[in-house]
């Protein structure tokens, strides 16, 4: 059943995949309706893990999931879903607009500013690093995981089905 996690994580994770990568290329737009729907799709995708892990438990593990299946399944249904994500990141940052990330840590340097937070040019020299197209494609994914993780954890209580002792049959 392990392999089953990972293949049906692997093919569902495309859908996810898809709308975090919608999610992201609206959230680069700078209008509120855009940002709006950013909001929706991702209760989309908390809506599209749930049922994709549910559908899971029901057709491939004859209606039954422990805590830690369903973890595996939707730790690994975002994950590939986030690789996705970040592999659009990445074109987007590096070739569809590269001024995109020098405008985010020009916008970040400014809040600095407004608040009076000093930066040193150590600081300025890693937040620069970290605004650079394959630095911050991995910190997306980086953050991704935690992502997951916290999705997984909490989705998975919702999703498990034991069986019952009543179900269970004797040999």
């Amino acid at each position: 059943m392990e392999s089953n996690i990972s293949k049906s994580a692997m093919l569902n994770g495309l859908i996810i995949g898809f709308l975090l990568s919608v999610k992201f290329l609206l959230s680069v737009q700078k209008q509120g309706l855009f940002v709006f729907f950013g909001l929706v799709i991702s209760v989309l995708i908390i809506v599209q893990m749930y049922l994709t892990t549910v559908r899971f438990r029901e057709t491939e593990s004859d209606g039954f999931i422990s805590y830690g299946q369903a973890f595996k399944h939707l730790f690994l249904l975002y994950m590939y879903g986030a690789i996705i994500s970040t592999l659009v990141v990445l074109i987007y940052t590096k070739f569809i607009n590269s001024g995109y990330l020098e405008e985010a840590l020009n916008n970040i340097m400014k809040v600095y500013s407004n608040f009076k937070i000093p930066i040193d040019d150590q600081t300025y020299k890693v937040l620069e690093t970290i605004y650079k197209p394959i630095s911050f494609s991995f910190l997306n994914l980086f953050s991704s995981l935690f992502t997951a993780a916290f999705w997984g954890l909490i989705l998975a209580g919702f999703i498990k089905k034991n069986k019952s002792i009543f179900d269970q049959e004797s040999k």
